[in-house]
């Protein structure tokens, strides 16, 4: 042979090298991730051996090393992977069960579909290569099918966890807001006390330093006329007169109506003295004023006439309202409170359904149940806040542990209008309660 003849064949051998190596490529990109059997194309029974000789011969045609195909690394990145499953004992015997398991669906639906009709017998035979394509067609649907359900699974633990990291946040955020809360009603807490005892005690002061009637003379007289004549109406016997009926007064009725009149046109006059008396004191006060100014500055009367109006108004306490939030609005959707008390932990509500609510300060509910068929009247709490009592028009009086099962009932078969425990009812053994009703008892 000439050196010619030699070198053609070289170069003939290098191009069919590379051809196969090429389609060996193709072909392991072209089997499924799902089948490394089909991918080292070794057989289902072969050993650790076959699969090692397999893979060995088949990175020496697809290394990216050797050979110029552009996805020649992918083609070798599942050849490692396909060799590396069926190294593995439990993924090898894993598929293989998979595999066997989507042959006998896969003959039961041949089978039944030969029964009804869809199917001849001579294209239901259960062995050939088209029987292992659909084997292995099944066997991918079934991979597939518990790879979505795998991931539906995991999304479903993310999503549950990113509700509860979510509901925790929230917590943590309605905790600290409740502490500042209550940190700020504290730090009030002596005024709100000394505002209150002051109007209590009726010492509100106005701006001129001047102690008002919360109620005021006329307002007092304008009532008691009122509460007289109506009670000289209900005393007077009725006249009728053709299709008018009118009341005629009684002596006694007429005298002491007459008499209030007095006392009331007397009242009135020392009132107004005693303002005239009032206004000269000012008028005094604001000439010599205005003697003693040495820049003869004259006061504003529009001023003064506002001043007088304004002093007639007492100041209101500097107390904090806020209305309830949380779910109180769920809660009375379809019910409605008919009592209330405030312990220094808690809020109880009676309900015109019997119920009985516990909420906080927030308005957020800490527990709720059922306690009388009827309208709650009247609702108490022990000091240590352990124990809720409750009385309802069903006539009965419930006692109930917020930290034990403890719960006492007394029926007293009539309608129970109040009820106050006693404040060491959960220090004393006697668990004593004051009640009262329609029946006229205390009990």
């Amino acid at each position: 042979m000439s050196t010619d003849t030699l070198e053609v064949e070289r170069i003939l051998q290098q191009e069919a090298t590379q051809l196969a190596r090429q389609r060996e490529v193709e072909r392991v990109l072209a089997q499924s991730l799902l089948d490394p059997f089909a991918i080292l194309q070794v057989p289902r029974t072969c050993t650790p051996s076959d699969i090692k000789a397999a893979y060995r011969n088949k990175s020496r045609l697809i290394h990216p090393d050797k050979t110029a195909h552009e996805h020649a690394r992918d083609a070798f990145e599942r050849l490692k992977k396909a060799e590396s499953e069926l190294m593995d004992d439990e993924k090898r015997k894993s598929i293989l069960t998979m595999i066997n398991e989507a042959r006998r669906e896969l003959t039961a639906e041949w089978q039944a579909e030969v029964v009804s009709g869809k199917r001849g017998e001579g294209d239901a035979r259960m062995e050939g290569d088209a029987f292992e394509l659909a084997v292995l067609e099944k066997y991918k649907k079934i991979m597939v099918e518990i790879e979505w359900r795998r991931r539906q699974k995991l999304k479903q633990e993310m999503a549950a966890e990113g509700a509860a990291t979510k509901k925790e946040e929230e917590r943590a955020e309605e905790r600290r807001r409740k502490r500042d809360a209550e940190k700020a009603w504290e730090d009030s807490r002596d005024d709100r006390v000394s505002s209150w005892r002051s109007f209590q005690t009726g010492s509100g002061v106005s701006k001129k330093g001047k102690k008002k009637d919360p109620v005021g003379k006329k307002a007092k007289l304008a009532m008691a006329a009122a509460a007289a004549k109506t009670a000289a109406m209900r005393s007077s016997p009725i006249k009728r007169t053709g299709n008018q009926t009118r009341f005629v007064p009684r002596d006694a009725s007429e005298s002491a109506a007459s008499d209030l009149e007095l006392e009331s046109s007397h009242m009135a006059s020392d009132e107004d003295e005693a303002n005239a008396s009032d206004q000269s004191d000012n008028a005094d006060n604001t000439e010599a004023d205005s003697n003693n100014d040495s820049n003869g500055e004259e006061e504003d009367e529009d001023g003064e006439d506002g001043e007088d109006e304004e002093d007639d108004i007492d100041e209101e306490p500097a107390l904090r309202y806020k209305r309830l939030g949380g779910n109180i609005h769920t809660l009375f959707a379809k019910d409605s409170a008919s009592t209330l008390i405030a312990s220094d932990k808690f809020l109880v509500l009676g309900t015109h359904w019997g119920n009985v609510v516990i909420i906080d300060f927030e308005g957020n509910e800490i527990k709720k149940w059922r306690a009388h068929s009827t309208t709650v009247n009247s609702v108490s709490v022990d000091l240590d806040n352990e124990y809720v009592a409750s009385a309802g028009d069903d006539g009965r009086v419930v006692v109930r542990g917020l930290y034990n099962n403890d719960l006492t009932i007394v029926d007293y078969s009539r309608p129970v209008k109040a009820v106050a425990l006693d404040p060491m009812y959960s220090r004393k053994a006697s668990r004593r309660f004051v009640s009262g009703g329609t029946s006229g008892q205390l009990v």
